[in-house]
């Protein structure tokens, strides 16, 4: 999306998800290298636990979906633009039985 970023993330045991996206910021503020007029994140960000298989699925598709939903159909996607196939890891073995959306990343991934 050109205004935000959705992702979905598994930090290693020994680091809270908070300090993952402190690194994900600072690694991306720090790419773009120039000062900036304004700010290029806003202060926080949105957790939500995957509590379940049923529920990785519902957060893939609502990723997947939301280009749609905000009418960037042409906007270059992760997931479905050829050069970022290599970037997207397969489903978290500790997620239950694939689901249709984790089905439809890993096949992307493998792409």
């Amino acid at each position: 999306m050109p205004d935000h970023l959705h992702a979905l993330i598994t930090p290693a045991m020994d680091h809270a998800t908070a300090r993952c996206v402190q690194l994900i910021k600072g690694g991306a503020s720090h790419a773009i290298g120039k000062p900036a007029t304004g700010r290029i994140w806003q202060e926080g960000y949105h957790e939500h636990r995957i509590r379940d298989a049923q529920d990785y699925n519902n957060q893939v598709l609502y990723i997947a979906n939301n280009p749609t939903r905000k009418d960037l159909t042409a906007y270059p996607h992760i997931h479905t633009d050829p050069r970022y196939k290599n970037l997207i890891d397969p489903t978290p073995a500790h997620i239950a039985a694939p689901s249709v959306a984790s089905r439809y990343a890993d096949a992307l991934a493998r792409q």
